[in-house]
């Protein structure tokens, strides 16, 4: 069976359960300052489920406040701080988040105006945004919970972020229902196969809809049906940071090779 939203919920909250279980008062300064800058990942996509899915603003802004206050200062970060259980859940809950807002801009367009699935009515239905802004709620205040237990919040910003967090908005949108069929959306697999690489001169328009529609190709090609678990989509994540990073120091090494 393929992964669903549902599943990446479920493993974000996982994660969340054993961020709570690591949280307490006594631990080090660069573990709390790793944690935080896992919560402002947390935040940062949760704000985008609620605005591009949910087209809630008044969810979002306060959100995104709370995201933009949890920067983590400069400072040289430990090894063994990165690798600590706190720090990791929350970065694999933040994770799951990603990944499951990236599922469900699959069956939109890339500006997101027009559908690409029938999925993308059953998103736009007023039933299931109330569902994804409960979830987001629901995810929003217990990430306050922990950043409360772990004692993040001694700092001004961070407890500015909490109120924001738990603001009269999140509170009411986490008690607005559920909805079932949120959970069983798919990620949305584009039928067509890769176009032929064409030999004649094109517009810059022209262009842009080529390296639109061979992305879309691409989706598909590595996304057949098949059994693909959450923590699969993390080493799927993980392998195409590394090759996006490859590819950007080949670029910066042809670009001085050019000016040279």
């Amino acid at each position: 069976m393929d992964t669903t939203f549902g599943d990446l919920l479920d493993g974000a909250w996982t994660h969340l359960g054993g961020a709570t279980m690591h949280a307490h008062p006594q631990l080090a300064g660069d573990i709390t300052a790793v944690a935080k800058d896992a919560c402002r990942s947390l935040t940062a996509r949760l704000a985008r489920c609620a605005e591009d899915f949910a087209r809630a603003d008044d969810i979002a802004q306060p959100i995104h406040e709370a995201s933009r206050l949890l920067i983590r200062l400069g400072g040289h970060t430990s090894a063994a701080a990165a690798a600590h259980p706190l720090a990791l859940h929350l970065r694999a809950a933040s994770t799951s988040w990603g990944a499951a807002g990236d599922m469900l801009a699959t069956h939109f367009t890339r500006r997101g105006d027009a559908p690409r699935s029938d999925w993308a009515a059953v998103i736009s239905d007023e039933q299931v945004r109330d569902g994804l802004l409960s979830e987001v709620a629901d995810h929003a205040l217990a990430l306050v919970a922990v950043m409360d237990r772990s004692g993040m919040t001694r700092d001004l910003d961070t407890q500015t972020a909490c109120s924001l967090l738990r603001s009269s908005a999140l509170r009411c949108a986490a008690r607005s229902g559920d909805a079932p069929s949120l959970r069983a959306v798919p990620l949305h697999e584009p039928p067509w196969p890769p176009q032929p690489v064409p030999q004649e001169a094109q517009t810059p328009h022209e262009l842009s809809a080529g390296v639109i529609d061979g992305s879309d190709a691409l989706r598909a090609l590595c996304h057949r049906p098949q059994e693909f678990s959450p923590r699969q989509w993390q080493r799927t994540a993980l392998a195409a940071s590394v090759i996006t990073d490859i590819a950007a120091k080949s670029l910066t090494q042809l670009t001085r090779r050019c000016y040279e």
